[in-house]
């Protein structure tokens, strides 16, 4: 007897190894269906082991330990000199309008910087939009402020801090100084020379001279903090640990000169060739 296939052919009783689907045998071989009943035998087996709680959470672990695993966040170390600390003996901020005379102390010291007369090249009312604030151009203009007593370190820590645009190349630039090399009372300084910047301190018990790896003379903004303890001085560009030494410079008591912003004088006389060619946005001095 025939009955009716599904898809309208009829499915016969053909002979052993062989089935009928409508009009077509195909032929199956003892082997092959041997093949395919141990197949589904497996896959009946797979299914339950795969089931079982123990393979489940086996399956859980490895999942876990094949994901990606979170990694702790580092410490960050700040960038950047200390915080500021000690007295504010000088601030100049060069924000006042064109045609300004002279630069206010806004520390409060009083320490206003006028124009040397032989060298007046200082102009205001410029403004720099990334720190939103003004500045000076300097073209062979020197800066100085008076003799004062609040401004000689004697044996407290100095730090100096300025942010500067320098556009004259490898000529040297003195940024901003207290007395010279020759005063052996003590004196301070930052400068540029050959591209790059350096600090310098003279004391009663020695003296340092640190420089930069970072090139200054670029065209570009910069900030640079200079500081001396009393046992070490250190030297930071736009963030940066420059260069630092182990040394005692010991006390600072120069009370022949004031400060001096975008070159310098020995005995009353101009240096010539060290003026500043760039523009200051801030210069900072802090004791203690």
């Amino acid at each position: 007897m025939t009955a009716a296939a599904p898809d309208g052919g009829d499915a016969g009783t053909g002979s052993p190894g062989e089935t009928t689907s409508g009009s077509r045998t195909v032929r199956t071989h003892p082997i092959g269906t041997a093949l395919a009943a141990a197949a589904a035998t497996l896959t009946v087996v797979g299914v339950a082991l795969a089931s079982h709680p123990a393979a489940a959470a086996g399956g859980a672990a490895a999942a876990a330990a094949s994901a990606p695993q979170a990694v702790a966040p580092r410490a960050v170390v700040a960038a950047g000199p200390p915080a500021p600390t000690g007295t504010l003996v000088g601030s100049w901020q060069f924000d006042g309008p064109a045609g300004s005379t002279s630069e206010p102390d806004s520390s409060g010291t009083g320490n206003t910087a006028t124009p040397d007369p032989r060298h007046p090249g200082v102009s205001w009312g410029r403004w720099e939009p990334t720190s939103d604030s003004g500045y000076a151009h300097f073209a062979d203009g020197i800066l100085q402020t008076p003799n004062s007593a609040t401004l000689v370190p004697g044996d407290r820590d100095i730090r100096v801090d300025v942010r500067v645009r320098v556009t004259n190349g490898a000529k040297g630039n003195n940024i901003i100084q207290k007395g010279t090399s020759t005063d052996t009372s003590g004196f301070w300084k930052i400068e540029t020379t050959y591209y790059i910047t350096r600090c310098r301190f003279l004391g009663a018990q020695g003296s340092a001279r640190l420089q930069s790896h970072a090139v200054i003379n670029d065209g570009r903004w910069h900030t640079i903090t200079c500081t001396k303890t009393a046992s070490a001085a250190d030297l930071w560009v736009d963030g940066a640990l420059e260069d630092h030494q182990d040394v005692v410079v010991g006390a600072n008591t120069n009370t022949t000169d004031g400060v001096s912003i975008g070159g310098k004088t020995i005995n009353g006389s101009v240096s010539p060739d060290d003026e500043l060619g760039g523009d200051l946005d801030y210069a900072t001095y802090r004791l203690g």
